[in-house]
């Protein structure tokens, strides 16, 4: 399903990290490089076209997510206004500059790959936490430990006596907290090169926030 990846299209967290800079007179970031924070699985996204221009190395885009609005630049391609476009992977900038362009943008996200999409990118609300009505929709647990590497913050949360990791996009998360994530997909045996660690199981997660409300036990 497209809204599952529509709603945090342009998220703050997918610049995290990332530092502006001039844009560099050969290619920039290069489909190989770009996205590849630590050993997390690959982010997909879908838009759709609302402008577009072409340099010899990028094609740039702006795109629409449901209401959220940004430049995404990846490998030349043809995409037409109004068509849906599917992205994988991505790197985020600030006060990128644009020679062949002759102009900077405040944001922009290059990305791996991405090609047009024959099925419109299907919007819903994100569902909301309700401090009165506890869900497993969410995963709600105090943050025992954190830690960043690779682009990603991980913590260890005690859900109800359980230890359970989840790795997030670059975040502030405080040790003695309520942290809530969406479920996530699980990762087992995973191995980050970046803290020479090996995890018996970890959820990668959007996002991580305080809690309005205690854990479910």
């Amino acid at each position: 399903m497209k809204a599952l990846f529509a709603v945090s299209l342009f998220s703050l967290s997918l610049f995290a990290g990332c530092s502006g800079g001039e844009a560099p007179s050969t290619p920039g970031p290069t489909p190989d490089a770009t996205a590849r924070t630590d050993e997390g699985p690959p982010v997909k996204r879908a838009g759709v076209v609302l402008e577009t221009t072409s340099t010899d190395t990028y094609t740039f885009a702006r795109m629409d997510a449901c209401g959220q609005e940004a430049w995404v630049a990846g490998p030349v391609a043809s995409f037409e206004v109004g068509q849906t476009v599917d992205m994988t992977g991505g790197m985020g900038m600030k006060e990128f500059h644009s020679d062949s362009l002759d102009r900077t943008f405040d944001k922009i996200l290059f990305v791996d790959r991405w090609e047009v999409s024959a099925t419109p990118v299907e919007c819903k609300e994100a569902p909301k936490i309700d401090p009165d009505k506890p869900t497993q929709e969410f995963r709600i647990g105090t943050v025992m430990e954190v830690m960043d590497a690779g682009g990603y913050t991980y913590a260890r949360l005690d859900v109800c006596g359980e230890d359970v990791w989840v790795a997030a996009p670059i975040t502030s998360v405080a040790v003695g907290s309520y942290g809530a994530t969406p479920l996530g997909t699980e990762m087992k045996g995973f191995e980050s090169t970046s803290m020479e660690r090996t995890f018996d199981s970890v959820w990668f997660v959007s996002w991580i926030k305080k809690s309005p409300q205690l854990p479910p036990c």
